[in-house]
């Protein structure tokens, strides 16, 4: 019988030491890889990133070039008063005259014609050039009035009266039109028509009986009376009804006017980096004044006023010379920004490092408990093992009924110990989805599993003389540090703005411009053509300006608060800097004492273990034998399990410390640089060593 109960002691040891199937064993690097892909914290982080880009971007836009395009336009009505209904009053009142003047004149022609003895013959034909006619006294207003064209577009010649000065815009004194002089037959010019020269002609008639010749003379001024009193005849009938049809045209007086004034203004502004502004602009002006009711046809009643087309090339620069001048104060935002920018992104490297060595941790934690409750399930089999052989020796009257229930008392703790080893395996694994950022995925977090935790405890350890050296590369590599050191930068450059904008602001101002002016009846405020004109014609300048600016702040109280919040943010930022630095270097040095502590510790419990497992095999030897009780063996396999859980505690803890030094020294990732993508980052194999 004690036989039979040894052989099932063995066959449950063989039994509890078989390795337990795992549903997902997950290596270390792919718990980092999914930290790193899914973890909130690395998430915020590069969130925070993403808003330091955007200020970055923000304080690049005040040096960006900007295209503008300023436009306006007012449209005016009011009354007609003053000397623009006075000047269109005598606009009607003058065609009106010389309508008047020339019936009358007509009908005086026409009188002179009949009296006299006038055959029908002709010698004469006018002429259609223009003559420009003077002759005005000095008191009196030379008029030229054009008739413009009649209604199939022939043009009706111009009027020119002399007027007296009155209140009715006066009377005329004399009067005469542009027709040209009279050619007699042999292309001899006889001069302009004038009803003196008919009173002239007048004279030798009735003269035949004096002299032959008289009679010859008399009979070819019958003959020249005839053909230019016809033709004056003809011409006078002409301009006043050229005259009426002008003032048909020209309407009632208007009672209002309109004035339309259209600016538009592109360009492009640029702002450098030393302070200087530069802003070319093209400046488009263009002033209608219309009278209401009114066709835009001058010759139809509109204004007389043409349409006002300017075209105005400008160049502005501004220096700055006291306040916001130089590069070291223009361009602080910009290069703040952009230390801060950097920091963000070192801080989120330092980030991914902080979440991957809380997952590895977690990681550790979940490897020793796995390990643990394998112990204990081990142990469990096998005192259930030695309790089913105690309950044969009792039942073969070899042992007393008493220790049964020592038995037993021994499985129910063991259980209890699974119990307890089964839960913290639990909490190990949600603690590690919760790291990785996967909580979420309940039937993937119950299946997690880690690698076993002896590849680990075969790492070396560091001795004393390399911790000066861990030190070093830990302040050269870490991540947080050297985001501090971009924080420091950046409030250095802020500072520095501050101090010299404490300065005055002082500007000078330069614009130097080119114009074109176009006058035009045709063209409309709206056509681009009438611009073309202004700016493709004649211009004028150059044209400059120079302004001197000068602003001095009573007490300068917000520039002397900027500086002192400044040096105040520099402050913090240094002390940060340094303290950060401290703390590595203690961190470093702990880790290293203590994982050389912790190798010492590992090591004795390694060795306990293996005196605890040879003792378990003689207790088994002696049990065959009946040297020993079953009891006595059960005391020594639960001696073994304290051994192997402590030695797995240990283990962790060791592991724990060999991922701690490589993140104090910013190589548990590898080396990322501090502006690499978190995401992509891999966690460094633990077989390459830490310096």
């Amino acid at each position: 019988m004690r036989f039979r109960a040894a052989a099932w002691l063995a066959a449950g040891v063989l039994l509890a030491t078989a390795d337990a199937g795992r549903s997902e064993v997950l290596s270390a690097a792919d718990a980092v890889r999914e930290t790193l892909a899914r973890n909130p914290q690395i998430a915020l982080a590069l969130a925070q990133v993403a808003e330091r880009e955007g200020q970055s971007f923000e304080s690049r836009g005040l040096f960006d070039a900007s295209f503008f395009l300023d436009s306006q336009f007012d449209f005016r009505r009011q009354a007609l008063a003053g000397e623009v209904l006075k000047e269109e009053s005598k606009r009607r009142i003058q065609l009106e005259l010389v309508d008047r003047f020339f019936t009358n004149a007509a009908a005086d022609i026409d009188r002179f014609l009949a009296d006299g003895d006038i055959d029908e013959s002709s010698l004469l034909f006018g002429n259609t050039d223009q003559r420009s006619v003077n002759g005005c006294g000095p008191t009196q207003t030379k008029v030229e009035i054009d008739l413009g064209a009649d209604i199939e577009g022939n043009d009706q010649g111009t009027v020119f009266m002399c007027l007296n000065a009155s209140e009715n815009f006066g009377s005329v004194q004399s009067i005469a039109v542009s027709f040209g002089d009279f050619i007699d037959e042999n292309g001899n010019n006889l001069g302009p028509f004038s009803l003196e020269s008919l009173s002239t002609l007048k004279m030798f008639l009735r003269l035949e009986q004096i002299s032959p010749r008289l009679q010859d003379f008399q009979q070819e001024l019958i003959k020249l009376l005839n053909d230019q009193g016809r033709i004056a005849l003809r011409i006078t009938r002409q301009v006043a009804e050229a005259a009426r049809f002008a003032r048909a045209r020209l309407g009632r007086l208007p009672d209002e006017q309109e004035s339309i004034d259209f600016q538009t203004s592109l360009g492009t502004r640029h702002r450098f980096r030393n302070g200087i502004g530069l802003t070319p602009t093209l400046e488009l002006r263009a002033t209608e004044e219309n009278f209401s009711g009114k066709l835009h046809i001058v010759q139809f009643g509109d204004s007389t006023t043409s349409n006002l087309f300017t075209a105005t090339a400008r160049l502005a620069l501004d220096f700055p010379l006291g306040k916001n001048s130089g590069r070291a104060s223009v361009q602080a935002t910009e290069r703040a920004a952009d230390a801060n920018l950097r920091a963000a992104r070192a801080l989120a490297v330092q980030t991914a490092s902080d979440q991957s060595l809380e997952t590895l941790r977690a990681y550790w934690r979940l490897a020793a408990a796995q390990e643990s409750a394998a112990e204990l399930d081990r142990s469990l089999a096998i005192r259930l093992q030695i309790d089913q052989a105690v309950a044969d020796l009792i039942e073969g009257h070899e042992l007393p009924a008493v220790e049964r229930k020592r038995s037993s008392a021994q499985v129910a703790q063991a259980r209890a110990q699974l119990t307890q080893a089964r839960q913290q395996l639990e909490t190990a694994r949600l603690e590690l989805a919760r790291a990785m950022g996967i909580e979420g995925e309940t039937p993937r977090v119950a299946e997690l599993g880690a690698e076993d935790l002896a590849p680990y405890v075969a790492l070396p350890t560091l001795d004393g003389a390399a911790a000066a050296a861990a030190v070093e590369k830990a302040r050269a590599l870490r991540a947080d540090l050297a985001a501090n050191e971009r924080f420091v930068e950046a409030n250095q450059i802020l500072r520095e703005a501050a101090r010299r904008n404490l300065r005055p602001e002082v500007t000078l101002a330069v614009n130097v411009s080119y114009s074109g002016l176009e006058e035009s009846f045709e063209d409309r405020f709206y056509d681009m053509e009438g611009f073309w004109k202004a700016a493709s014609g004649k211009t004028v300048g150059p044209s400059y300006g120079i302004a001197l600016r000068f602003a001095l702040p009573i007490g300068n109280n917000e520039a002397r608060g900027r500086l002192l919040q400044a040096e105040s943010n520099l402050d913090s930022a240094e002390i940060d800097k340094v303290d950060l630095s401290r703390k590595i270097g203690i961190n470093v040095q702990q880790a290293i004492a203590s994982l050389d502590r912790v190798r010492r510790e590992l090591e004795q419990r390694a060795s306990n273990l293996e005196n605890q497992r040879k003792t378990l095999e003689a207790s088994f030897e002696l049990l065959k034998v009946g040297d020993i009780t079953v009891i006595d063996t059960l005391t020594t396999e639960d001696q073994l399990t304290q051994a192997t859980l402590s030695w797995i505690e240990a283990a962790r803890a060791y592991a724990e410390l060999q991922t701690q030094i490589r993140y104090e020294t910013n190589t548990l990732l590898g080396e990322p640089g501090y502006e690499a993508d978190p995401r992509a980052l891999e966690l460094r194999p633990f077989s390459e060593p830490v310096l």
